[in-house]
């Protein structure tokens, strides 16, 4: 299982990246989409937020809170520093930025308190531990070595690698994805997904 932190900092506009990511940490903390809170900040002032923060919720007990901000200098305040230096360990603060600058100190107090994820630079890694998670998700299962033959043969898109997944479940009848029980059909099978693009 992953780290789980109480800030999250995710910058750039690979919307399939955050969506998953945000996902991810509300399965991590055991936060449903109906329990999360969505401020805007052209709407919203961080106040709002450190308020929302501060208050006790009775019917759960991990908040999470998403803050959407066109730029990371609404971000840099110093209500929100004096927060972070010492935060609600039942809230998890996920903002949600386009650009970020390491050189801010808010950006530096984020990655001291939390972590930074670059929705436009993933890893290889990102998209299969992404595979792996939603193979798991939905019952079924994949090698290592299937996974590396998948994913090369495909975008490197979020949503391309669920869509060939979720074509690849309408023609498995088991739970298991390999390529060494039926080479020949699965191969073909993953090769005409290639080609289908």
């Amino acid at each position: 299982m992953k780290e789980v932190y109480n800030v999250y900092l995710i910058t750039g506009s690979n919307d399939s990246v955050i969506s998953n990511t945000v996902s991810d940490i509300l399965k991590q903390v055991n936060c449903d989409d109906n329990n999360k809170i969505i401020y805007n900040l052209k709407e919203n002032t961080i106040s709002d937020v450190i308020e929302e923060a501060n208050t006790v919720s009775l019917f759960r007990s991990n908040k999470v809170i998403l803050i959407y901000s066109s730029s990371i200098d609404k971000l840099d305040d110093e209500e929100l520093i004096m927060y972070l230096n010492n935060y609600n360990k039942d809230v998890y603060l996920i903002f949600i930025v386009e650009k970020s600058d390491a050189r801010k100190k808010i950006v530096k107090l984020i990655n001291e308190q939390g972590i930074s994820i670059d929705s436009d630079n993933v890893d290889k890694s990102y998209n299969k531990n992404y595979v792996v998670s939603y193979l798991k998700d939905n019952g079924y299962k994949m090698n290592s070595n299937v996974i590396e033959c998948f994913l090369s043969r495909i975008s490197d898109n979020i949503d391309d690698i669920r869509n060939e997944l979720d074509k690849l479940f309408i023609y498995k009848l088991d739970d298991k994805i390999d390529l060494n029980s039926n080479k020949d059909y699965y191969r073909k099978l993953i090769e005409k997904f290639h080609d289908d693009e």
